[in-house]
């Protein structure tokens, strides 16, 4: 009887996996949102790929060394059940990864700027004005189709567009090669000596 009361207050014990995965939601997300939506040009499929993928490693590489750690004594501290086991992988370790990933390519980013100069087609007829009063142009060559923050622009853009009718972005090329969006020019041509700072919104 004693022992089996052990037992189950040994199961209702806070696991520690679980605040690793809280821990990660709460500090990862915000890292992701802001290096991962925000300024680095990176899509959703590899932000997902890159949770997945650190996440499965995690499992494939913890699911021995925790079989082998419940055997030894003590052991009852990597005593998780599978749900929260698979969970804690993939979007606890997953999750850390991805944020850690998208912060050392953005803190250790090169130095050397890569300059890019676009002409402005029109305004893009699937965006209007919205909250934060914004227009959305469409650029040469579709660039940044997929990423409309990109082409976004204050709304009083449109007027400075029949004398500066092209976009010069200024970006660097992060640790991991991922590409982050840094300063953004509305300019007249590429000799232009005046270009007009067009940050984004």
């Amino acid at each position: 009887m004693k022992n089996q009361k052990k037992k189950a207050n040994k199961n209702e014990k806070w696991h520690w996996s679980l605040t690793f995965l809280i821990l990660s939601w709460f500090i990862g997300m915000p890292v992701i949102f802001v290096h991962g939506i925000g300024d680095t040009v990176v899509s959703f499929p590899t932000i997902a790929m890159i949770i997945i993928g650190s996440g499965l490693f995690s499992l494939l590489i913890q699911t021995p060394l925790f079989s082998h750690l419940r055997k030894k004594q003590g052991g009852e501290k990597y005593i998780v059940g599978k749900q929260l086991f698979v969970l804690y992988n993939i979007f606890g370790v997953g999750v850390f990864t991805c944020a850690l990933v998208l912060q050392l390519n953005y803190s250790f980013q090169s130095s050397d700027p890569i300059i890019e100069e676009y002409e402005i087609v029109k305004v893009d007829p699937d965006y209007r004005p919205g909250a934060y009063s914004g227009i959305v142009f469409i650029l040469e060559g579709g660039k940044y189709e997929d990423n409309v923050d990109a082409r976004w622009f204050d709304v009083m853009a449109k007027a400075r567009k029949r004398k500066r009718p092209f976009v010069r972005y200024v970006s660097y090329k992060g640790l991991f090669g991922l590409v982050i969006l840094t300063d953004r020019y509305l300019i007249s041509g590429p000799e232009d000596p005046s270009p007009s700072h067009a940050p984004f919104l």
